[in-house]
């Protein structure tokens, strides 16, 4: 389907009923505060965290689009968080105008009718300045909901001064990792390694890199199976035990999101890191590169995909100057900007090579191509009902790391009630 779409989308071309329409909506959005000489005002909520870079931004965007003006609202929240409060907004029926919008939701949003169809926003010369994958996550039934921002994919963070000291490559494999903590271990050097442990999204996408890297699949919408019953997902799964029972990693990985896994790293206590390519910016003294994240012997690393982008409220009185200030914040210069005071990962690919960039973030042209091919990464299952079907693989996942249950008949419980969610019949036992 994806390769059909992409295919179609180059061979559109702007017409004029196109044009027609979106002067139309302009008019019928904005006239009154036009006539009585106010801007209009649009909303658009951020994590709090990105307020600095965002504010950057508007204050640009404002000064060359004198008719608009950005009302920008932040909280501390993860993902999750997030999520829930765009959905009470959508469900009291007074949305933010734009909306910045993780992969993971785009089915669910888009499928309840609260996104703006995007589709004929980008000409063909616009649309391939883009990745193609995040253009894909972008995508629901062959229309597109969501114009890429910043892209992202898991990663490993090696401590190189550790690996020096005791004369060992990066690890590649699980096993190679387990060998290198045992040992830093025995020597008496910080060993652990440190990854979002707590119950949350965090964990799920920790997981699924762990999945894929064992050669199995959490749902395939396709196929319409759930693969978490399978013996590759179980030997996951014990993987992921054993890495708080051997341990390879410290008791506190439980407590950990995203945050306080890097802050740990940073502070130089663990000798791994998985995290996503932003946290390359700030690395714990004496790491390296970034490198590709573990896998089982025979398989292959294929690091977790996240990524977020910028949606329109289907609802928004303002269409035509929300889809304006959403092709300016995901325009390159605005990229460009929020990359170089963030350490963010653009989706243009240009801007994996832009000299200024490459300057201070040296792995950017690697990381374009782990970006670019589809055997070095996975996205999470894009389902209208992805949060429940998270939801039920993160019981499961710490009903396995509190090392309290069988690991074979948590999955084979996950399999079936996921089963039940998504495609609505459980699977034989």
């Amino acid at each position: 389907m994806t390769a059909r779409w992409f295919s179609r989308i180059q061979s559109w071309r702007w017409s004029l009923a196109a044009l027609v329409g979106l002067l139309l909506l302009q008019l019928l959005s904005s006239a009154w505060l036009l006539l009585a000489g106010q801007p209009v005002t649009l909303s658009f909520y951020v994590p709090a965290e990105e307020l600095p870079n965002w504010e950057e931004i508007v204050e640009d965007f404002e000064q060359t689009h004198r008719h608009i003006k950005i009302d920008l609202l932040a909280g501390y929240y993860n993902t999750d968080e997030i999520r829930a409060i765009y959905l009470s907004t959508f469900e009291k029926e007074d949305p933010y105008d734009l909306l910045l919008t993780d992969v993971i939701w785009l089915p669910e949003l888009a499928d309840n009718g609260w996104l703006k169809d995007l589709s004929d926003v980008l000409s063909p010369e616009q649309t391939a300045a883009f990745l193609r994958s995040e253009l894909a996550a972008g995508t629901y039934q062959d229309r597109l909901y969501r114009l890429p921002f910043r892209s992202d994919i898991g990663l490993l963070y090696p401590r190189q001064d550790l690996l020096a000291a005791i004369n060992q490559p990066v690890p590649e494999t699980f096993e190679q990792l387990a060998e290198v903590v045992e040992q830093l271990k025995r020597q008496d050097k910080e060993w652990g390694y440190l990854w979002q442990g707590k119950q949350y999204e965090g964990l799920v996408a920790f997981f699924s890199e762990i999945l894929s890297g064992y050669g199995g699949f959490w749902i395939d919408p396709e196929t319409r199976t759930v693969g978490l019953d399978r013996d590759e997902a179980k030997a996951a799964a014990k993987f992921l035990r054993r890495l708080v029972e051997q341990p390879l990693s410290p008791p506190s990985v439980l407590n950990f999101d995203e945050v306080g896994s890097r802050r740990r790293f940073a502070e130089g206590q663990g000798a791994f890191l998985r995290h996503w390519g932003y946290a390359a910016a700030d690395l714990a003294a004496g790491s390296e590169a970034p490198a590709r994240v573990p896998h089982a012997e025979g398989h292959r690393s294929q690091g977790c995909r996240g990524g977020w982008g910028v949606s329109v409220a289907a609802q928004t009185p303002y269409p035509a100057a929300a889809v304006e200030a959403a092709l300016y914040f995901t325009s390159a210069a605005a990229q460009k900007q929020f990359v170089l005071s963030s350490g963010y990962l653009p989706s243009r690919t240009a801007l994996f090579h832009d000299p200024e960039l490459v300057a201070d973030y040296p792995y950017l042209p690697q990381l374009l191509t782990w970006l670019s091919n589809p055997d070095f990464y996975q996205f999470r299952p894009q389902i209208v009902k992805y949060s429940e079907a998270s939801e039920i693989l993160q019981e499961a996942l710490w009903r396995v790391l509190n090392q309290s249950q069988d690991v074979e008949l948590v999955m084979d419980e996950a399999a079936a009630a996921t089963d039940e969610l998504v495609f609505g019949s459980a699977q034989p036992g």
